[in-house]
């Protein structure tokens, strides 16, 4: 649930297809210019937008501070919150009282929070395309492709990060559209503070 929520598009190219390709200078040179977005990013907030292909629909807020943090605050009547803590993803479900926690590094979108970023070693790239003032890219981790595909989407002036779409194992897409983003310095850090599920030690896998 964790890493399909941390979830038009690019054709899917398979594991082999993408090994077997290499990058071609114009793309390594987009590659390179994403890196360098997120190396220079230290904090952002936004509002977001998510649509799932099952059309479900929420908004809420989100806060990233680098390296490894992470929050989504979703809007009622929604119950979920979402933390990273550098470490662990802790999804909570405040009706329910329930609380399901994975290692960051199971979820796709661990490559981002990283410090330093470097999708040309860490990830296995699917996919670039630059059209209509858009630079698209999608990727999976090689060690572990169940995590799903992550796509991003930047705008060019400025280059900003503005949507991303997770592709989990099952074939559901969860798309999240940036909704005026804000850079920072920092946040209070108990913005970031991962809930524990009740009578459990979480083990890394």
């Amino acid at each position: 649930m964790v890493v399909a929520v941390l979830a038009a598009a690019f054709g899917q190219a398979t594991p082999a297809q993408a090994a077997s390709t290499p990058l071609s200078a114009q793309r390594q040179a987009h590659i390179e210019r994403i890196e360098r977005y997120f190396g220079d990013l230290k904090a952002m907030a936004a509002h977001f937008l998510q649509v799932s292909s099952n059309g479900r629909m929420a908004r809420g807020r989100f806060y990233l501070w680098r390296p490894g943090r992470m929050r989504f605050e979703y809007d009622p009547p929604s119950p979920i919150l979402i933390v990273s803590d550098g470490k662990w993803v802790s999804y909570t479900d405040n009706e329910l009282e329930q609380t399901t926690l994975v290692p960051l590094s199971r979820t796709p979108l661990a490559v981002l929070v990283k410090d330093p970023i470097s999708l040309a070693t860490s990830t296995e790239i699917l996919a670039v395309e630059q059209a209509a003032g858009i630079l698209r890219v999608a990727f999976q981790m090689p060690d572990d492709p169940d995590a799903g595909i992550l796509k991003l989407a930047f705008t060019q002036q400025p280059f900003e990060l503005k949507q991303w779409t997770i592709t989990d194992a099952q074939g559901t897409e969860v798309r999240v559209t940036l909704i005026d983003a804000i850079r920072g310095e920092r946040f209070d850090q108990d913005l970031f503070v991962v809930q524990h599920p009740k009578d459990s030690v979480p083990t890394e896998r």
